[in-house]
C-alpha cells in the first residue's frame, strides 16, 4: 500500500521528493515510510530488507536514496508553492513564516544564496522559477526610495520616526542609514550623485537625527528675529519658554570649543556668537 502511494504522489508531482510530515489522501505517513524506507537500505539487518524488485520499483519513480539536501527542499518547495498559490509571487520578506511555523522567507534567502553561489542543481532552479523566483532582487533602494517618495506625499515631510515600518520596512532607519553613508560612516557604502539629488528634492536634512530638535529650536529663533527685528529673547517669552535658555546654552558651548562647527556657523550668521 505504501508503494501505491508513492507512485500516486510520483505521478502527481513528478518525483518523489516528499517532505517527512506528508500524509497521504489515504492517510499514510508516506514522509515518514521513505525515511525508514532510506535508513533499512543504508544499514541492513535494522529493519525488513528490500527486495531489488521494490529497490528498482522506487529508483524508477525518483527515489533519492541519500540527499537530506533535496529532501529538504522538497519541504521549503510546499510552503513556497502555498505562498505562491496564495499571493501571486515569491516576493517575501525574511521574517514571513508560513502558517505552521517554517521560515519561508529565510529559506528562500538561503536558495538566493545557493543560486548566487553557483551551487543549485538545475532542476531545484526550475522549480523555484516555476514559483516566481526573483533571483536577483531589484535595487532596494529604488525600493525604499519609492517609499519615502510616498511617505512625503502624503506627509508633506520625511521626518520620519524611528519605529515607523511599512511592509516590513523600516523607514526611518533606513532614512538614518543613507545620513551615516552620505558622512561617510558606512564602510563599504556610498551615495551616487543622483541618489544625493532624489533625497534633496524631497527635502532631506543630512544631519542626525539627534540634532532635528536643535534645528526646530533654531529655526524659532529665526522666526523670532524676523518678527521683532532682533534675537534678545524675553525669559518670558509665550510661544518658547525654553528659547531664551536654549541660546544661552549654545554660547556657552561656544565659548567652550564644544559647539559643532555647522551649528556656530548658523548662529554667526545671526551675530549671537562673540
Amino acid at each position: 500500500m505504501n508503494f501505491q502511494a508513492a507512485q500516486d504522489y510520483y505521478r502527481k508531482h513528478g518525483d518523489l521528493e516528499v517532505p517527512a510530515a506528508y500524509i497521504s489522501p489515504d492517510g499514510l505517513k508516506l514522509g515518514v515510510w521513505l525515511q525508514s524506507v532510506r535508513y533499512n537500505r543504508k544499514k541492513p539487518g535494522k529493519g525488513k530488507p528490500l527486495t531489488e524488485r521494490q529497490i528498482a520499483t522506487l529508483d524508477a519513480i525518483g527515489m533519492n536514496w541519500t540527499g537530506k539536501l533535496d529532501r529538504s527542499f522538497a519541504n521549503g518547495m510546499v510552503h513556497a508553492q502555498e505562498y505562491f498559490r496564495a499571493n501571486g509571487d515569491l516576493n517575501v520578506t525574511r521574517s514571513c513564516c508560513s502558517p505552521d511555523g517554517f521560515r519561508l522567507g529565510e529559506w528562500v534567502a538561503n536558495q538566493r544564496e545557493r543560486y548566487r553561489r553557483g551551487s543549485m542543481p538545475e532542476q531545484h532552479k526550475k522549480k523555484m522559477e516555476s514559483v516566481g523566483m526573483v533571483w536577483e532582487r531589484p535595487d532596494s533602494w529604488n525600493t525604499k526610495y519609492a517609499m519615502l517618495e510616498s511617505y512625503y506625499k502624503t506627509h508633506g515631510n520625511i521626518s520620519i520616526p524611528s519605529t515607523y515600518e511599512e511592509n516590513g520596512v523600516w523607514l526611518g532607519r533606513w532614512l538614518s542609514e543613507q545620513r551615516q553613508i552620505y558622512h561617510g560612516k558606512r564602510e563599504g557604502k556610498h551615495l551616487t550623485e543622483n541618489q544625493i539629488h532624489q533625497l534633496d528634492s524631497l527635502g532631506m536634512l543630512w544631519i542626525p537625527n539627534n540634532d532635528t530638535k536643535w534645528l526646530e529650536m533654531f529655526q524659532s529663533l529665526v522666526d523670532y528675529g524676523n518678527q521683532n527685528h532682533n534675537f534678545d529673547v524675553p525669559a518670558d517669552f509665550e510661544q518658547n519658554p525654553r528659547l531664551r535658555r536654549w541660546v544661552q546654552r549654545q554660547q556657552s558651548l561656544y565659548r567652550k570649543n564644544s559647539l559643532a562647527a555647522w551649528k556656530a556657523e548658523k548662529l554667526l550668521q545671526l551675530g549671537l556668537l562673540p
